[in-house]
């Protein structure tokens, strides 16, 4: 297994991909800070994202053919602090930003910008030419989405659904072909 350490400054986190060992932690950070974001559809990705031959009903129920996910794990502790993951829809330019999140106690100290900053580059690497990510324009995803337009995305998109107000942002990404 491939752990990523950031290499500008040391930070006390290393970045891996999610395993079957971390699911349940990864679960409860993403329940915890999404809790009334979450639709019921959407609660197995984390699982399909490990084994998606297993799992391919999950992933075409949410139009999703290629998904991966990474937890960011306080190196003392071994406890997940955040989680991150891209995904595709269709075979096209783009690819997704989902369940990017940094644990509550554990903001404010550049850790969702180095885990952000490994989420592009995860994105430069497929190849593809736009990261899109989308949230909701409520005081809880203020700082998130300030985060996201300081690393040059870039809102295109408005949803309103009663309560509901998403935001659509996307990114342009210097792709790494192979």
């Amino acid at each position: 297994m491939q752990n990523f350490k950031h290499q500008q400054k040391e930070l006390p986190f290393i970045i891996e991909p999610l395993t079957y060992l971390s699911l349940k932690e990864a679960e409860n950070l993403r329940n915890r800070i999404f809790k009334n974001d979450l639709e019921d559809i959407e609660k197995d990705l984390l699982l399909a994202s490990l084994d998606t031959t297993q799992y391919k009903n999950i992933c075409e129920a949410n139009d999703v053919r290629t998904i991966s996910y990474w937890v960011a794990k306080d190196i003392k502790s071994d406890k997940v602090i955040g989680l991150t993951g891209i995904y595709t829809e269709d075979e096209n330019e783009s690819c997704w930003l989902g369940w990017f999140c940094i644990d509550e106690a554990y903001r404010g100290k550049e850790f969702g910008k180095r885990l952000l900053e490994f989420s592009i580059e995860q994105a430069n690497n497929m190849g593809k030419k736009y990261l899109h990510v989308y949230t909701y324009k409520a005081k809880r995803f203020k700082t998130a989405i300030t985060m996201y337009k300081q690393y040059g995305f870039v809102e295109y998109q408005e949803k309103r659904d009663g309560d509901s107000h998403a935001i659509y942002l996307k990114k342009q990404l210097i792709t790494k072909r192979n």
